[in-house]
């Protein structure tokens, strides 16, 4: 059930059997970035949950994005965990110069594999983990050399 504001809703749940009502505010990224997450604050019980969604729709545009200013000659940013997994494989090797689009890595995370891409031409510069490492969201697993020291 909505409120009139647009953000606050109510929910009704069964958890571990057990039925459960509260209340869940919205609260939507205040940027334009496209990879931004939403927060959502859950209230049960006189207790309060804060929770970080970022949908596939709003994953999609974040890829878009950076796919668009690689074409408008954006510089290679470094290759990180986008959620917790195992290394499956690294597919560079320091040096190695890479396309965009070209597949840098391979995770396993959720019992599915993840090719991780590269978004622009750059050259590898430091791997920072190995294949069968397990990996924490966000680390940091491929940097790039800039283009001065290429």
């Amino acid at each position: 059930e909505e409120s009139a504001g647009g953000g606050s809703r109510t929910f009704r749940a069964q958890i571990g059997g057990e039925s459960v009502r509260g209340a869940a505010f919205i609260e939507r990224p205040a940027t334009d970035e496209p990879a931004a997450a939403a927060e959502v604050h859950l209230f049960v019980g006189g207790e309060q949950l804060r929770v970080s969604v970022s949908d596939v729709a709003t994953q999609a545009a974040a890829r878009a994005a950076e796919a668009a200013a690689s074409e408008a000659g954006a510089v290679q940013r470094p290759i990180v965990a986008p959620m917790p997994g195992k290394l499956v494989q690294l597919l560079v090797a320091p040096g190695q110069r890479v396309a965009p689009g070209e597949a840098v890595a391979v995770l396993e995370a959720m019992k599915m594999e993840h090719t991780l891409v590269a978004a622009a031409e750059a050259t590898v510069d430091v791997l920072h983990a190995a294949a069968g490492d397990v990996v924490a969201q966000k680390a940091l697993l491929v940097t790039f050399a800039t283009e001065e020291a290429a």
